[in-house]
């Protein structure tokens, strides 16, 4: 009778199997957490967009920016998710103000405040654009609100936030003028708050290379320069996608109603229901509103000498004077 052949793994393969199993474990494993990486990160930009539309929202309806609400407040206080302070002034001394989204007056649920790491999502913005102009009266730009900065801004607004992304080695403006900027700390949560915590993790440190950048986002280091990562980033993780300048919200959400036309520089006009030789202000005007001419006068005010306040603060002329006969 013929007797069958024992067979065994040898240590060598049984090493090897073993070595095999490793890896694919451990790939499954990286996969799985830059995956879990990967769905926490698309879930703060979506919240990011969600609040960037509110706040579009709220500028439509009270035509200024929102003031930050207090970071520090757990979720169990009744004014979390409040604006604190008041328009134009709102909790800080400096020009810029530093809190969390307001949610709650911007009509949102708690979470989507919350980043897709656990922490609240900051909101940091120019204060003089939280307060608004008085829309019954004759535009003022003595007056600082978000319309009368808005106008007079050459590019986009009169405001100087700055944000950089780090893209390699390199450190690159994305944008020179934003009103204010949505600012997670990302998956290390160096100096985030936690979103029912009251103090704020430990922040990176500004001595450390790796983290010297991150420490320029950071409560106690902020001005008004910002750093976001990009997608090649490595140990550089904040993420900051939501910001804008007050002109490019204008045109997203069309809200020329909120810019006026300045016309201090010329005297040529005034805003009578006719042209008036006698009225010698020079008036400005809200979007859509036209000016008469006192120069040029004739009985026929459809030929006078006019022009219309257009988007962006920008006049359009309707009539100029006639040639000399």
């Amino acid at each position: 009778m013929l007797k069958k052949k024992r067979t065994a793994y040898s240590l060598l393969e049984l090493s090897i199997v073993i070595t095999i199993i490793s890896i694919l474990i451990s790939g499954a494993m990286t996969a799985a957490v830059g995956n879990i990486a990967s769905a926490k990160t698309k879930v703060t930009k979506d919240r990011m967009k969600v609040i960037y539309n509110a706040l579009g929202a709220f500028i439509a309806t009270n035509g200024r920016l929102p003031c930050p609400a207090n970071i520090t407040l757990t979720k169990s206080n009744a004014s979390y998710g409040l604006s604190a302070g008041n328009p134009g002034v709102c909790s800080g001394a400096s020009s810029l103000v530093y809190g969390m989204v307001p949610a709650a007056s911007l009509g949102l649920s708690k979470d989507i405040a919350e980043d897709g790491f656990e922490s609240k999502i900051v909101y940091v913005v120019d204060k003089d654009f939280t307060a608004s102009a008085d829309f019954t009266q004759s535009p003022d730009f003595s007056q600082t609100n978000f319309s009368t900065k808005t106008g007079r801004g050459a590019s986009g607004s009169d405001s100087n936030i700055t944000v950089y992304e780090k893209r390699g080695g390199a450190t690159i403006t994305t944008h020179s003028d934003a009103v204010f900027i949505l600012i997670s700390y990302g998956a290390n949560r160096k100096g985030a708050y936690g979103i029912n915590s009251a103090t704020a993790n430990a922040g990176p440190n500004p001595n450390n290379p790796e983290e010297a950048d991150e420490s320029e986002n950071s409560l106690t280091n902020f001005d008004q320069n910002f750093i976001s990562v990009s997608d090649n980033s490595d140990s550089f993780d904040d993420i900051i996608t939501t910001y804008s300048n007050a002109k490019q919200m204008v045109a997203t959400f069309d809200l020329y109603r909120l810019l006026p036309c300045n016309n201090s520089l010329d005297a040529n006009y005034n805003t009578n229901a006719v042209p008036d030789t006698t009225n010698d202000t020079a008036w400005n005007a809200w979007f859509g509103q036209i000016v008469y001419g006192k120069a040029c006068l004739g009985t026929d005010f459809d030929k006078n000498y006019t022009k219309k306040c257009g988007p962006n603060g920008r006049w359009i002329l309707i009539n100029n004077c006639p040639p000399a006969t």
